[in-house]
């Protein structure tokens, strides 16, 4: 790991919430959200802590500049290398001191009231680890496409989790700071995994409300930038979510779902040697779900290709950036 700069440590006192803002090159967001993490409302203590991960744009100046104005409240990573995501992400949860921790990445916003309404939540439910909330979508070039989610049960489980797939924004993430250790991976990982490690850990809740404005697309996007990465270490994710306490039918349920993702994605490139490669490998390494797995996963693309005609449309009658649900159950 290399050598970082800690500007200034807070001197105020134990904050019931930390804020984790994990951030690289983000210097057309990152005012933004920082001025929607500085504008809270809540009735407790809370510190920032961001995590710069080498930079080379003009992102460390705006992060200064907020760290100057808000001695108090924020603190700052500056990693001299690059260290890659995951460790940035290692570094920051770990420095923060909140009873509970709140996760943003940088190029993502807030509703003024986000925090408050968390942590009253986790307050209620000490059943639940974590708590998500909704989030509205918003494109690079500042057009609004919808909501995140929908019809999220208020309290779940690890099972429905792994059922319906990664519908969570990790933007909106706030958990019981004793469960880092355990859902933070050493190693490259999907969010995804965190969600799943804190579901293996206890309930996770979810408010569906619109706290936290996604930005979908943006260029500095991971998704955008590691889609056949981020397609690896989903099924990674599913690879390890085989030694969870869930159902065979849940599993089952899960690999399907990556089967439809695979399916979709090599047939509309018209991509053989994709198809080839992936579905041999989920056959070989999917278990004891294998074969219906794959029956579902057929079944998912068959039921796409018939319900197509009504989606398209859809497009036609109000547009293609007709507000939507990007996670539909």
């Amino acid at each position: 790991m290399s050598k970082a700069l800690i500007i200034e440590e807070s001197s105020m006192k134990k904050p019931k919430v930390s804020v984790c803002l994990i951030t690289y090159n983000h210097e057309k967001y990152i005012r933004q959200c920082m001025q929607s993490l500085v504008d809270q409302q809540t009735s407790f203590d809370y510190e920032i802590i961001v995590g710069d991960d080498a930079s080379t744009d003009g992102s460390r100046a705006i992060i200064r500049e907020f760290a100057l104005r808000y001695p108090d409240l924020v603190k700052v990573l500056f990693h001299e290398e690059n260290v890659g995501p995951s460790q940035n992400y290692r570094d920051v949860h770990f420095q923060a001191r909140g009873e509970y921790l709140a996760h943003i990445d940088g190029d993502d916003y807030w509703m003024p009231w986000k925090l408050q309404l968390q942590a009253d939540f986790l307050d209620a439910h000490q059943e639940c680890v974590a708590v998500y909330c909704n989030a509205l979508v918003l494109t690079d070039d500042h057009k609004f496409l919808g909501v995140f989610n929908d019809h999220i049960p208020e309290v779940f489980d690890l099972g429905f989790l792994l059922a319906e797939g990664n519908f969570l924004n990790n933007s909106s993430l706030c958990y019981r700071s004793r469960y880092r250790e355990r859902v933070v991976p050493h190693a490259h990982f999907l969010d995804y995994l965190v969600h799943l490690r804190l579901g293996c850990s206890g309930k996770l809740g979810y408010l569906n409300k619109v706290l936290v404005v996604y930005r979908v697309g943006s260029e500095t996007s991971i998704l955008v930038q590691m889609t056949d990465k981020c397609r690896l270490l989903s099924w990674e994710t599913l690879q390890a979510a085989q030694h969870m306490p869930v159902s065979k039918a849940v599993q089952r349920n899960a690999v399907s779902l990556f089967i439809f993702d695979v399916l979709h994605e090599g047939l509309r490139r018209f991509d053989m040697p994709f198809l080839h490669h992936w579905m041999h490998r989920i056959y070989r390494e999917s278990g004891a779900v294998r074969n219906s797995a794959m029956f579902v996963g057929m079944l998912r693309v068959c039921a796409s290709i018939v319900t197509a005609p009504p989606r398209r449309m859809r497009r036609f009658v109000f547009g293609p950036t007709a507000f939507r649900v990007l996670h539909s159950r």
